[in-house]
């Protein structure tokens, strides 16, 4: 199935996951995924939140970030990737000075 994220409304959300600052996001969801284009203007974040029933996969596309999680706090540039398995706690901070943009993963574990 081809996903086309130009086709994709977007939607401006401020304080994602109690975090602080505007996230422009783009979602796709089925019953087995969600999969998530978000963009993050500079100095925005995402805040620290737990995946209960799911985990996350992030892969960064463009700007420089730090990702925050019970590995501690590390950077997040392009090219990497950060895996929140289920149960665990992460966070996501735009500490650039253009949009951060990542590629999220979200698969529903069968629930």
């Amino acid at each position: 199935m081809k996903i086309n994220f130009n086709e994709i409304p977007e939607n401006v959300v401020q304080g994602l996951r109690g975090g602080q600052g505007e996230a422009r996001v783009k979602t796709f969801s089925d019953a087995d995924n969600r999969l998530m284009m978000i963009i993050l203007a500079p100095g925005a974040f995402i805040g620290r939140h737990t995946h209960e029933k799911d985990s996350e996969t992030i892969y960064i596309l463009k700007g420089q970030g730090t990702m925050d999680s019970e590995e501690g706090s590390l950077p997040a540039a392009p090219g990497e990737c950060h895996y929140c398995a289920r149960g665990q706690w992460h966070s996501l901070k735009n500490t650039g000075n253009e949009d951060l943009v990542v590629f999220a993963v979200i698969p529903t574990h069968g629930k």
